[in-house]
Order: structure tokens, then C-alpha cells, then sequence
């Protein structure tokens, strides 16, 4: 199973720390409690893809669909970018529990191509 040596648990509630040392752009992040997942174990019930953080401000956004979260501090829903922020409701269903390469993918250690 891939999860069982690419999966980074997250405990905390703030994205900081040792936690989150390998959070890489392309990275898949998972959730719990967006809705009932049966018996399925471990409940994921989200998923969304890293971007990175934002050239302008430095805050990171990811990639996915989404009902109601924000971009920019404004409410969007559908596909598109969002800010990449952990659930702020203590007590709330929804739980951000880690993260996690493709499977399949391997980061490049050669740099990119230079355009001419």
C-alpha cells in the first residue's frame, strides 16, 4: 500500500513544525469528516493537491474542489484554488490528517529546462 511509506500524518492544528518538514508542492492532502466514509479506514473523505505558497504573499493555496472554502479571503465554491488552511472549528467534523506523494511520481532531482 502506498500510504504506508509516503503518508505524513498531521496531528497539530497549526501547519508548522516537524510535521510538515516534506510538504512539497504536488503533495496530496487528505481529510476526515467532510462526510460519512462508512467503514472505510483510514475515513478519507477529501483530498486536495499542494501548490505551494504564493510568490506575492508568501501564503500557501492548493488545488481541488471545494464548497464554500476561501482564495483571497473570499468564498468559492466548485473547482479552482483555494487557501490551504486547516480546519479552525474546535469540536467540528472535518480534520485535516496529512499528507502524501502521488504514488507513482518521484520528485526530480535535475533542474527544470531554461527556455531559449
Amino acid at each position: 500500500v502506498w500510504q504506508e511509506h509516503s503518508f505524513r500524518a498531521v496531528n497539530t492544528t497549526v501547519a508548522k513544525g516537524f510535521e510538515w518538514a516534506e510538504l512539497r508542492p504536488g503533495a496530496l492532502l487528505f481529510w476526515t469528516g467532510t462526510y460519512n466514509t462508512g467503514n472505510r479506514n483510514p475515513p478519507v473523505s477529501h483530498v486536495m493537491i499542494y501548490l505551494g505558497r504564493r510568490k506575492s504573499d508568501g501564503r500557501p493555496v492548493m488545488f481541488g474542489a471545494s464548497d464554500g472554502r476561501s482564495y483571497d479571503g473570499k468564498a468559492r465554491w466548485g473547482v479552482g484554488v483555494f487557501d490551504f488552511s486547516l480546519p479552525a472549528v474546535p469540536g467540528g467534523k472535518a480534520r485535516f490528517i496529512g499528507y502524501g506523494d502521488v504514488p507513482g511520481l518521484r520528485a526530480s532531482t535535475e533542474p527544470a529546462p531554461q527556455k531559449p
